[in-house]
């Protein structure tokens, strides 16, 4: 695994961050991007760290746009499988998790869309 210039100034800031014990968004927002980057290069860990932040939020999202507890967890899960295997295809690491809300508003609308068809 070959480091970019970038990917090691990024490194450097976050674990300068760490070290000086700032908890705050800006080491979060690089604590992600380092796991974005790992996660698109193949690394499943990353990618699992990555959802586990956000899984709640990305259910509470989608039960709000189904109104079904099973429905919501189903488009969670089609949507990380999906994003999962197109991570790398995602072009800035800070967009992350706007780009996971944006497959599972796509996941929910097919399923109000099965809902429609169903009760036609």
């Amino acid at each position: 695994m070959v480091k970019t210039f970038l990917d090691r100034q990024i490194e450097i800031q976050y674990n300068e961050c760490r070290a000086a014990g700032k908890l705050i968004s800006m080491c979060g927002r690089m604590d992600d991007r380092l796991l974005v980057k790992r996660a698109k290069r193949g690394e499943v860990d990353a990618f699992a760290e990555l959802y586990g932040k956000i899984y709640e939020k990305l259910y509470h999202f989608a039960f709000y746009m189904l109104k079904n507890a099973q429905d919501a967890e189903d488009a969670v899960s089609e949507a990380v499988t999906d994003a999962f295997e197109g991570i790398r295809k995602l072009k800035r690491e800070e967009s992350f998790a706007n780009w996971m809300y944006q497959i599972v508003a796509n996941k929910c609308r097919r399923k109000m869309r099965e809902y429609c068809r169903r009760t036609v």
